[in-house]
């Protein structure tokens, strides 16, 4: 993963900053090892990196959230900062944190409020490709060359998941800090111009525009595919990437973490002279995530609807569609407003439902009724949908959902998991997000699912 700070937190890489990329490794001056060690330990500590790495993660939780700054200042990118700082050079810098706090020697450092999930970052990410083969600065080219466009807060550099060492693909999905400035460098890579990489002539697009290409080239239906999908997250999903969002709820709920499953599934296999367990029934109980809370099915395959959690007033309706509309075209409409879990719109319906992420103001509810959204040239009315309806939107979402789990657990298990890079810095534990499995559903907060073997691009 690459630097970023919090939604609240400044960029420090500015448009001016930016410059062609670099082909050698200077050491740093001390104001630019201040202000690279402010970002990325910021970001590390930050809503879009934390919550998904499992080994800091780990640390925060052993000691009331407090991480040694020693333990820090040896990750490989943040040698070069402390050769030129010292640790108490950094501990120095990085007192001017608001979300961060020391302890009194200043020899820890941890957040000051909890994590916090964010519920639009699929929408505010883009995909680009046509980058050089890599280099040791190739990470911090591409964040400093990404940060004219506006503030960043990752970019994620895709790597081929069986290749040993795992090669850079030449693309990476990038999340900007706001839907506008994802828009507008969007905009700027569809014109005749287009956006260059150095000589190279980059394909972009928005992360979503890709997941749907990838659909349709393995012949997945989107609109099945995003009911499978836990609300307010990606298409497609990949099992077994670290979430602390889910393991938080595991624990809420006095289920064991996902870690101790796997622990326990794995001694039963390996136990010597013992029977193997029994498979599991279709009718027996299975914990899933869906919208932050673990539910769990029924002997009937379904969920218990009063245990199913949403936003109040989130789901409004729409009426006098014309025939063979695209709920894609939709769907990015509503998204200049608010961010969307759903858009409930079958093919040849002339009417549907959308979902928010969030309860739906009534301002906001007001600017998609100005907008004049037309569909087969014929234009929408809209109105609220009762809590009752809606509700029964998302449990039978829900239900969905369950039916594909239990699905995936009736399948032979055995799928390898890689590495994930995080501001070139290499530890084995998640793999880097891709978009190219036909199973969806799985725990990870992009959910990136893949089959065993990967795309070349």
């Amino acid at each position: 993963m690459s630097d970023a700070a919090t939604q609240d937190v400044k960029p420090i890489v500015k448009a001016e900053e930016s410059a062609a990329p670099a082909t050698t490794t200077a050491p740093l001056s001390v104001e630019e090892a201040e202000k690279e060690t402010f970002r990325q330990i910021e970001f590390y500590f930050s809503d879009v990196n934390l919550p998904f790495d499992k080994f800091l993660w780990t640390l925060t939780r052993q000691n009331d959230g407090w991480v040694p700054l020693a333990t820090l200042a040896s990750f490989k990118r943040m040698r070069p900062m402390r050769d030129a700082l010292g640790e108490e050079g950094i501990a120095k810098v990085m007192k001017a944190s608001e979300f961060l706090e020391l302890d009194e020697e200043a020899k820890k450092i941890r957040r000051k409020s909890p994590i916090q999930r964010q519920t639009d970052s699929y929408e505010r990410s883009i995909y680009a490709k046509g980058f050089p083969e890599e280099t040791e600065t190739l990470q911090q080219e591409l964040e400093k060359f990404f940060a004219q466009f506006g503030q960043i807060n990752v970019v994620r550099m895709r790597r081929e998941e069986l290749a040993r060492p795992k090669k850079f693909k030449g693309s990476v999905f990038v999340e900007f800090a706001s839907m506008d400035e994802a828009t507008k460098f969007l905009s700027k890579g569809k014109t005749d111009e287009g956006i260059k990489f150095g000589e190279a002539q980059l394909l972009v697009m928005s992360k979503d525009e890709y997941c749907q290409m990838k659909m349709k080239e393995k012949g997945i239906d989107p609109q099945a595919q995003a009911k499978r999908a836990p609300s307010g997250k990606a298409p497609l999903s990949r099992p077994g990437k670290f979430n602390a969002f889910t393991e938080l709820a595991r624990e809420e709920q006095g289920l064991p973490s996902s870690d101790e499953v796997r622990a326990q599934n794995a001694a039963a296999k390996s136990a010597p002279g013992e029977k193997k367990s029994a498979k599991p029934k279709r009718s027996d109980p299975l914990n899933f995530e869906f919208n932050d809370k673990m539910l769990v099915t029924r002997e009937d395959e379904t969920v218990d609807p009063a245990t199913v959690e949403f936003p109040e007033r989130s789901v409004i309706a729409f009426e006098g569609a014309g025939e063979n509309g695209n709920w894609r075209e939709l769907k990015e409409s509503l998204l200049q407003v608010a961010p969307t879990s759903f858009v409930e719109f079958p093919a040849g319906a002339t009417s549907g439902a959308a979902g928010f992420k969030s309860s739906l103001s009534d301002e906001d509810f007001e600017k998609i009724v100005a907008k004049d959204l037309k569909i087969g040239d014929k234009p929408l009315t809209w109105s609220r949908v009762e809590e009752d309806r809606a509700r029964q939107f998302y449990v039978d979402r829900a239900n969905f959902r369950a039916k594909v789990m239990l699905d995936r657990r009736e399948l032979p298990t055995g799928n390898g998991r890689g590495d994930r890079d995080r501001g070139g810095e290499k530890r084995k534990r998640n793999g880097d997000e891709e978009f190219l499995g036909a199973k969806g559903g799985g725990e990870a907060p992009s959910l990136a699912s893949k089959k065993t073997k990967t795309e070349g691009d």
